[in-house]
């Protein structure tokens, strides 16, 4: 099993403002231009997840991220991967 160890972010990423963010895995990299699109499109502060669809575990555990951040405000789109 790996270990993951978490450190201080750096300084620039303290004082770095998000406009949003996304989550999509690593089998929709070549689409990251779509997926980037339609985040600029999203209001400030919005989520879009993009969901595997032969991963039942990840699509349960990508779920529940939305309805946590849903939960704290933020604006939650979940899209099923172009792949």
């Amino acid at each position: 099993m790996t270990q993951v160890r978490c450190t201080r972010p750096p300084h620039a990423l303290k004082k770095a403002t998000l406009d949003n963010i996304v989550l999509f895995p690593v089998s929709a990299l070549p689409y990251k231009a779509i997926y980037q699109e339609i985040a600029n499109r999203l209001p400030a502060g919005g989520v879009l997840i993009v969901t595997a669809r032969q991963h039942s575990t990840q699509l349960k555990a990508l779920q529940a991220t939305a309805t946590l951040l849903r939960a704290k405000g933020h604006p939650v789109t979940l899209l099923p991967s172009v792949k």
